[in-house]
């Protein structure tokens, strides 16, 4: 059975543990760590209660080796120290995939139990105990389902991992999006909304009741069709007058018709030259 690395914590310098003590914890990933950490060592007690091992192990791989991540009890090696995977025990252990036992001869009898850590059919820890006594086939039971908890604290811590770079991901896509300027665009103005220049003539405008010249178009009173200019040059000219006789008296507004038409016609202009503006 060959090892599998697992994903571990980065290295930080001296400076960078001060700083991270100092501040609260805050990302997920973080916070999974020191829960999968806590987790190893609630096993390593388990472990040592259901089997009455005097002392107890985990071992993970790291950057290629087995390194003790918990411990606890007595003759256990010190956590983040390195295993030995020379050893009979340990290598028959990796090897195999199943788990070992044996007894070592130093001084006062003492036996040792390994059992493998597998995930993904790949051996990626192990777990160390000794006693004064023999284990038992209930004892290296009872490491299988421990083993499997294990497993279980790695797919949490790594999940928690796959969540927050997912955040971090739509965070960077909300800032990336958010930093984009809109481009400012005029406002369409239609035909009818531009506003008309002021060189722009001003339409004229015929009074209803005023009617224009039938040749030249010049607004006449009501009731001719030729302007008086028009007229004289087609020949018309007026019945001459009877002598000594009396002219016929005609009202003043057909007297003054002609004047009043242009007076009329240019206050509309005006107003609506005014109106315009």
């Amino acid at each position: 059975m060959e090892l599998l690395t697992t994903t571990t914590a980065p290295s930080t310098t001296p400076d960078e543990c001060e700083i991270s003590s100092a501040e609260p914890i805050s990302t997920l990933t973080e916070r999974a760590e020191l829960e999968f950490q806590a987790t190893l060592r609630l096993l390593v007690e388990r472990a040592r209660f259901l089997t009455a091992a005097s002392g107890a192990a985990i071992a993970l791989e790291e950057q290629g080796k087995l390194v003790y991540c918990a411990v606890g009890g007595d003759s256990v090696p010190c956590a983040g120290a390195t295993v030995d995977t020379s050893k009979e025990l340990i290598a028959q252990c990796i090897k195999r995939g199943k788990p070992a036992r044996s007894r070592i001869e130093a001084g006062n009898a003492r036996f040792a139990l390994a059992a493998p850590i597998i995930k993904d059919e790949k051996v990626i820890g192990l777990f160390e105990l000794y006693r004064q006594s023999t284990f038992e086939d209930r004892d290296v039971e009872s490491m299988v389902r421990l083993a499997e908890m294990v497993n279980t604290a790695i797919d949490h811590r790594k999940a928690a991992e796959q969540v927050e770079r997912k955040l971090f991901l739509q965070l960077a896509e909300i800032a990336r999006t958010a930093i984009v300027p809109s481009l400012w665009h005029a406002p369409d103005v239609t035909q009818s909304e531009a506003p008309q220049k002021e060189s722009d003539p001003a339409p004229i405008v015929v009074a209803a009741d005023v009617q224009k010249c039938a040749s030249c178009g010049f607004p006449v009173s009501k009731g001719r069709s030729l302007c008086v200019e028009c007229d004289q040059k087609m020949g018309h000219s007026a019945p001459p007058a009877e002598l000594f006789s009396t002219p016929k008296e005609e009202s003043w507004i057909n007297a003054h018709g002609y004047t009043i038409a242009s007076a009329l016609i240019t206050a509309l202009a005006v107003a609506i030259i005014l109106w315009l503006r």
